[in-house]
């Protein structure tokens, strides 16, 4: 039997990352090893069917305690670059589910996978779920997508219809 991918997902008490942590905790082949968010009360979080995670308000702290393989972030893409930073420096891949970053930013992530070794993936949440679950395990490299691509049987397009109203939480 192979080894389980261990993930651990940054805003994971918003509705996305939430949502994220519960259909990870439920996935063959993938542990959910903590949860991360702002929000956190006590050093661990109570799933849906009733078994619980490791849980803290500080990536860095519950990256001290447990081991991980993956981090998937649904923050703010300030935010997202820093649990970058953070997860890259200790040789963890990234799935970030922000959106709205600029080209800089994208850039920075690019650079950051490259200096580390590490995947970073980084996309637009018309596809982005879809994405992680699919995808999550696999080390790859950020780069810019056009406005419209086809993958296989995929077809994305980024649509932006508004503001969104998020409250990120801290790495």
């Amino acid at each position: 039997m192979s080894e389980l991918i261990r993930v651990v997902v940054v805003g994971g008490l918003g509705r996305a990352g939430r949502t994220a942590a519960e259909i990870l905790h439920q996935e063959a082949g993938i542990e959910l090893a903590g949860v991360v968010d702002i929000l956190v009360r006590g050093d661990s979080l109570e799933m849906a069917d009733g078994r619980s995670v490791p849980a803290a308000t500080n990536l860095e702290t519950l990256l001290e305690t447990i081991e991980a393989h993956v981090v998937v972030e649904f923050t703010a893409p300030a935010i997202a670059l820093t649990v970058a930073r953070l997860a890259a420096t200790r040789g963890l891949h990234v799935v970030c589910g922000s959106t709205g970053f600029t080209e800089q930013q994208m850039d920075e992530l690019a650079r950051l996978a490259d200096r580390a070794g590490v995947g970073i993936l980084s996309g637009t949440m018309s596809f982005g779920v879809a994405l992680v679950s699919r995808l999550a395990a696999v080390p790859l490299r950020t780069s810019r997508t056009p406005r419209s691509w086809t993958w296989g049987n995929w077809k994305s397009r980024t649509i932006h219809r508004g503001p969104r109203w998020i409250s990120p939480g801290p790495c």
